[in-house]
């Protein structure tokens, strides 16, 4: 049985051009990642599925997996995560003639993720869980939340009256997507790594989920590692590998 922690990270991102290898805190924005899980546990392999050469010659130099070649037809902008893993499972167990028992999937574009985080979900795992994943508190309530249309529009959430955003009765967070983790069962089971039913949500900082989609994620990122390198954080941060 084997375990794979899976970094996808293919070229072609709309945003911003070479999205995965641009600069961020003085190195490219998918080494964060490999920092955060490279060498993290010794029954979890680490492997990189892309289509970029730079990718691969960073991942190279932290001994991670990057001998599988994401092929064009999972390479696409409509493509799905689900689609994109099961590409890279069913190619893992045929070259290494070993079936993959668990996954976890790291997004490259969370450059502030904890490396303590990716164990958690390592340990949940381990005890049996058949699926998690990381949430954040909500910058949002619901209540807040408007919906429009073409020429009305409605709140998001009704039912509930209050003056001020603590008295909220609801306890609101957000899917952040920087860290799912699943058995191979569930993921085919589901067609989906998150089942409302099943997954397991695991709390986690406001500042480890943040991602990198448009340049102005990217100035964020930015002021965020500066005033981190006054804490502890930045030194974790720094120091993960």
């Amino acid at each position: 049985m084997s375990n794979l922690i899976v970094i996808p990270a293919r070229a072609g991102s709309k945003g911003i051009k070479n999205k995965n290898i641009v600069t961020i805190g003085s190195k490219p924005l998918i080494t964060w990642t490999m920092e955060s899980c490279a060498d993290i546990d010794e029954n979890y392999e680490v492997i990189v599925s892309s289509d970029m050469d730079e990718v691969k010659k960073i991942a190279k130099n932290f001994k991670i997996n990057c001998d599988y070649i994401r092929p064009t037809s999972v390479s696409k902008d409509d493509t799905s995560m689900y689609d994109t893993v099961i590409d890279l499972i069913n190619w893992y167990e045929d070259i290494h003639q070993n079936t993959v028992e668990k996954i976890i999937l790291l997004q490259p574009t969370n450059p502030l993720r904890l490396r303590e985080d990716v164990k958690r979900i390592i340990k949940t795992l381990d005890a049996g869980c058949e699926s998690c994943f990381t949430i954040v508190p909500a910058i949002q309530s619901p209540y807040e939340l408007i919906q429009l249309e073409e020429k009305k529009w409605s709140f998001l959430r009704k039912g509930e009256k209050v003056n001020r955003r603590q008295d909220y009765k609801g306890d609101f967070w957000f899917l952040d997507g920087s860290i799912y983790g699943c058995t191979k069962k569930f993921l085919f089971k589901n067609k989906s790594f998150v089942n409302e039913k099943v997954s397991l949500p695991i709390k986690c900082s406001k500042i480890s989920s943040w991602d990198i989609d448009t340049p102005f994620d990217l100035v964020i990122a930015e002021c965020m590692l500066s005033f981190l390198k006054n804490t502890e954080k930045f030194d974790t941060l720094s120091n993960q590998n």
